[in-house]
């Protein structure tokens, strides 16, 4: 800013949805990450990781019982070293936000690698969870 450059910083909200990927796997991801676009080792981004460690449970977990939606990658069973295109996708759509009726597709995706179903959450609250399995063909999944 002294020398009249911008900055570019990107600006995280969890306001409207959340992230939420198994721990083990977003851990890996940081270490990718950090190591190939940062230049960090996988050491300085595990100490960095450590330090972090309680902000997490304090201050991001707590905001999830809020979000409108949340994005959960998980792997499929019997592929713990999946962590890119093989991996499943979980949907959490709460009532809160307007989306489509997504029951149509019930018939049309059953035993396709595509499941809805609607449950009562961790916070009693009911939602819809599309689930999405990391084995459907790519077309079919950037058509979701």
């Amino acid at each position: 800013m002294r020398n009249g450059k911008a900055i570019i910083k990107p600006i995280y909200s969890h306001h409207d949805g959340s992230f939420k990927p198994e721990e083990e796997l977003r851990v890996r991801w940081k270490v990718i990450r950090d190591n190939s676009k940062r230049g960090y080792t996988e050491q300085q981004v595990m100490t960095s990781l450590e330090k972090r460690e309680d902000d997490s449970p304090a201050f991001i977990q707590p905001q999830r019982t809020y979000a409108d939606m949340a994005i959960q990658f998980y792997r499929p069973e019997g592929k713990e070293n999946e962590v890119r295109p093989g991996l499943n996708v979980r949907h959490i759509l709460r009532p809160t936000l307007p989306h489509p009726d997504l029951t149509s597709l019930l018939e049309v995706l059953a035993n396709k690698g595509i499941t809805l179903y609607f449950v009562r959450h961790n916070d009693g609250k009911h939602v819809d969870i599309l689930d999405i399995h990391g084995s459907i063909e790519t077309p079919r999944a950037i058509k979701l």
